[in-house]
């Protein structure tokens, strides 16, 4: 909460209600001018720390697989494209709108999702749940 108070000496009420205005409205473009169209991204370090960031942006490096694990699946016609990730010893489903073409290294910023399904199992009322990434923007690290 900001309070803010304001003494302004005028002859005219009117232009002392302006004045007013002006600097209540000069104030708060201030405060929010940092905020504006700013994307901001949380750099992780591994998968870890995955559960803490759901719906939040994040960096992340890793290498697109070639040994892919068994993992659930989106249907999201937003992001195209659907790549197995690994990150160390970790491996996570990541989906873009455009295909990722690096050999080697990738960084990338996207938000974390958690898919959710049911068990293979008959009879199982199990939910697993898994997080997922949708990359908003990457580049080749290497």
């Amino acid at each position: 909460n900001i309070s803010v108070s304001l003494t302004l000496v005028s002859r005219s009420p009117i232009i002392n209600t302006m004045m007013k205005h002006s600097v209540m409205l000069i104030i708060v473009l201030v405060l929010f001018s940092g905020c504006a169209g700013e994307k901001k991204y949380e750099y992780l370090e591994g998968t870890s720390q995955l559960t803490g960031y759901i719906g939040k942006r994040i960096v992340l490096e890793g290498r697109i697989s070639t040994m892919p694990w068994q993992h659930m699946i989106d249907d999201n016609p937003d992001y195209r494209y659907m790549e197995y990730f690994d990150v160390g010893e970790d491996q996570l489903v990541i989906y873009s709108k455009e295909k990722i073409d690096c050999g080697g290294l990738v960084r990338h910023e996207g938000s974390v999702i958690q898919i959710e399904g049911k068990s293979k199992r008959p009879g199982s009322d199990e939910v697993y749940r898994e997080m997922q990434i949708t990359v908003e923007g990457w580049e080749c690290a290497d």
